[in-house]
């Protein structure tokens, strides 16, 4: 399904209960807010198990805010859960992760140097 541009120029509030999540991978799902190319904010849920198998890196800024859950930094061999907050600027690695309870996080993705997929 493809995402057409949904980051108007401007927005009152809206329910997010109103969106559809849509899975991502095995395990992974996602909320799309607001998309507009380069940025984007979505929610994203992992479900209890799911794991990523690499060191992430991205080419855009990102910022988490977990909103419920939590999850293991398998490099950090720490646990994060509600209210924690990451920064990670342009090419930050990160992770892999273990989710140890469903996690659902706010994720603001943006200044990418390409557009996001649909």
């Amino acid at each position: 399904m493809a995402i057409k541009n949904v980051y108007p120029a401007e927005k009152e509030f809206s329910s997010a209960d109103d969106l559809q999540w849509r899975e991502v991978a095995e395990g992974a799902w996602e909320k799309v807010l607001t998309y507009a190319g380069n940025h984007r904010t979505v929610l994203l849920k992992w479900m209890k198990g799911f794991k990523t198998t690499e060191v992430a890196q991205h080419d855009h800024k990102e910022e988490v805010l977990i909103l419920s859950g939590s999850l293991r930094d398998l490099t950090l061999e720490k646990t994060f859960g509600l209210h924690y907050h990451a920064y990670r600027p342009h090419g930050m690695r990160h992770g892999p992760y273990l989710v140890e309870e469903e996690v659902t996080m706010l994720v603001i993705e943006s200044d990418a140097s390409r557009p996001f997929p649909e």
